[in-house]
């Protein structure tokens, strides 16, 4: 789950990465990271990939010329408002340069506010007998190791979601400078994973057992928080995060758009694997399959998938912080998850440094495909049994979630638009995808 910078603790650890300066203290372009580049600055016309960035931390690296135009890149931006206020980042420019972008405001809902944020200010302090706080069984509190709490949605007829409704409606969403939000550390069931217990335990009703009944206290909160919002700013894009995806029957679907895969195709505590059956931890197709084919509500909404792979694959978070070049396998996961997305409307793609480290302007050549709109819905066994395709307007993806390497033939012209390869002819790698763009 997010354990990203929402703290002090986090974000002097992460001050110290590196970049190459230009005179000005502009971050020279060509150093940001070996294999991407900086994102245009031109106004946004493409349809297709569509695109997220989970962008929450101000890195030194990020200090480049037109960065409100850089960000205006991505279809989605979830932003922290701590950083878009001391970075001085304007909305509104980011709007003339994509008129089409949503904006949501970055809500750590699972976990006490950092002290700076408008969020902390009137929560009740540990002294306080009715603080908002989880407490384990034992009646020790929640304290992540990052810092601060784990907090309780059940508490006190729902005053924590009660509060951030309050803050997050006058603030963010009744002013229109947000379209939506995404809420972090929200999953299905109580957060038992930052407790000190073994086996952990959240014991929100605070009756000395953890049981199926904290579960539901947890999902009551959540329910009275979503459908609040969803009553009263019916418009906003409101999504969440647990860390791994919802389940399709999540009754939070009734009242959100979706929700965020993070450490999609990774091991830090995601899945590694494309598709794992629905069985725990969801792969990366299994994610976005439940959230755009999820219970439909009573009133269906616009699905939002968030399928964030990173580069914590085989690395440790400082390893990751630290890179400076991103490896073969780190750009076939990229391409992989990226093809992943663009199968299914309603998912969109990120792809950065990972958990605790997000908040890259990382760009590829294959964001740059010019697809147009897609022609119809995903095919599985046009190029083989297990291998899926979509096309589009300008071009078709393809995936190749098998183990081994498989050859294709299109009817006519088409450019890799990683290799760079012409021809109609052409070999995907064992589990990687293609954007192939029509030349005719």
């Amino acid at each position: 789950m997010k354990k990203s910078a929402r703290l002090l603790t986090c974000f002097f650890l992460l001050a110290g990465l590196g970049c190459c300066k230009l005179d000005g203290g502009k971050t020279n372009p060509d150093e940001i990271i070996g294999g991407a580049v900086l994102p245009p600055i031109t106004p946004v016309t493409r349809s297709y990939p569509k695109l997220v960035n989970y962008f929450h931390i101000n890195f030194p690296e990020n200090n480049v010329s037109y960065k409100a135009e850089r960000l205006a890149q991505w279809d989605v931006l979830i932003l922290n408002p701590d950083d878009v206020a001391a970075a001085n980042l304007s909305l509104s420019t980011i709007r003339l340069t994509n008129p089409h972008i949503k904006i949501l405001v970055w809500i750590p809902f699972g976990q006490e506010p950092a002290e700076s944020m408008l969020l902390h200010q009137g929560i009740p302090g540990e002294n306080d007998p009715v603080n908002w706080f989880a407490k384990t069984t034992s009646g020790n509190y929640i304290r992540p190791h990052w810092g601060g709490h784990m907090m309780n949605s059940y508490k006190e007829n729902f005053a924590w979601p009660r509060h951030v409704i309050g803050v997050l409606k006058k603030n963010y969403l009744d002013n229109g400078l947000y379209d939506g939000v995404m809420f972090d550390c929200l999953g299905e069931g109580a957060p038992t994973f930052a407790s000190t217990d073994t086996p952990p335990t959240c014991d929100l009703n605070e009756d000395g057992v953890f049981d199926n009944n904290d579960h539901a206290c947890w999902q009551q909160g959540v329910l009275f928080l979503l459908q609040t919002l969803r009553t009263e700013n019916p418009q906003a894009v409101i999504t969440g995060n647990g860390g791994v995806p919802w389940t399709t029957a999540c009754n939070f679907y009734e009242y959100a758009n979706g929700n965020m895969h993070e450490n999609a195709l990774g091991n830090e505590f995601g899945s590694s694997l494309w598709d794992n059956n629905f069985n725990f931890p969801f792969g990366a197709w299994d994610g976005i399959s439940m959230c755009i084919n999820s219970t439909q509500p009573t009133h269906p909404l616009e699905r939002y998938h968030f399928l964030c792979v990173d580069i914590r694959m085989n690395r440790t978070q400082e390893q990751a912080r630290n890179a400076r070049r991103l490896s073969a396998d780190d750009l076939r996961r990229m391409r992989l998850g990226l093809c992943t997305a663009l199968l299914q409307d309603g998912a969109y793609f990120g792809f950065d440094r990972g958990d605790c480290l997000h908040g890259q302007l990382w760009w590829f050549d294959e964001y740059d495909a010019e697809l147009g709109s897609p022609m119809g819905a995903y095919a599985q066994g046009v190029f083989g049994a297990n291998i899926y395709s979509r096309e589009f307007e300008h071009g078709i993806v393809v995936v190749n979630p098998n183990m081994s390497v498989v050859t294709i033939t299109l009817a006519s012209l088409h450019k890799d638009a990683t290799n760079k390869q012409e021809g109609t002819r052409f070999s995907i790698p064992a589990e990687d995808g293609r954007i192939f763009v029509r030349l005719d």
